[in-house]
């Protein structure tokens, strides 16, 4: 997907702004000043496409217009009229129950961001598509990749530990080379006690987790090294008020 063009009406500090984006590029970089907007567009951007796909109403007046898999899509969007949205695909109307019908079509299939200063309030749009993923997971859907995916630190762990476990040439070229990462001698997994864990049946070993939660942590419990338990209070800075 390439975006052409973008209008905001009104978020933060984005009032009647517009960008035209080299649409021939594949990278476009954001340069300004401190306040200038640049975190606060790719914000927005984020929500059009997090509201697009979960069918809710726009959070702020826009228009957008990108290609993706050779169609030409433009969307003007408006919380304050009846119908919200007009979505316009390859120079025809197209009604939102046939583009809610169609995002394998007209929608990114991911859309990723990362965010390295010490606020959360990107991370937080992403909380709907996590939410949703987590219970799917728990019920043991076998599904792909999530449609809005928040990169946190850890995750980078993770992919190391992919490479590993699946070596190929290739990616050993690409760690070596690019990363200094020459192998992999042992990798430390703390799990705690989720809060909100609930379940009254699966694997009494992890909390009774159940789906493909329960499966990936059976086969890392069996390749561990070393397994201990260990009970103890965890001070998280939350104090009950009397």
């Amino acid at each position: 997907m390439r975006i052409d063009e973008v209008y905001i009406k009104n978020f933060k500090n984005l009032r009647n702004f517009k960008l035209d984006f080299d649409e021939k590029e594949m990278t476009t970089v954001l340069i300004g000043h401190n306040g200038t907007g640049k975190s606060n567009l790719i914000e927005a951007i984020v929500i059009i496409f997090r509201d697009l796909d979960l069918g809710n109403v726009p959070a702020f007046g826009y228009e957008i217009h990108y290609i993706i898999r050779s169609y030409d899509i433009k969307i003007f969007a408006d919380p304050q009229t009846k119908t919200h949205t007009k979505i316009i695909v390859d120079g025809k109307k197209v009604s939102h129950s046939n583009f809610n019908n169609n995002k394998d079509k007209y929608l990114p299939n991911n859309v990723f961001a990362y965010y390295s200063g010490p606020s959360n309030r990107l991370e937080s749009h992403f909380d709907k598509h996590q939410k949703k993923f987590y219970r799917e997971l728990l019920n043991g859907k076998d599904i792909p990749l999530r449609p809005l995916f928040y990169a946190r630190n850890i995750h980078s762990q993770f992919a190391l530990l992919s490479y590993f476990s699946f070596p190929d040439d290739q990616s050993t070229i690409f760690l070596s080379e690019y990363l200094g990462i020459s192998g992999l001698e042992s990798v430390l997994f703390v799990l705690k006690k989720p809060r909100s864990w609930k379940s009254k049946e699966g694997d009494e070993r992890f909390w009774n987790a159940r789906g493909v939660v329960q499966g990936f942590l059976s086969e890392l419990y069996r390749c561990s090294l070393a397994p201990i338990r260990n009970k103890e209070n965890i001070d998280i800075g939350f104090r009950k008020k009397n």
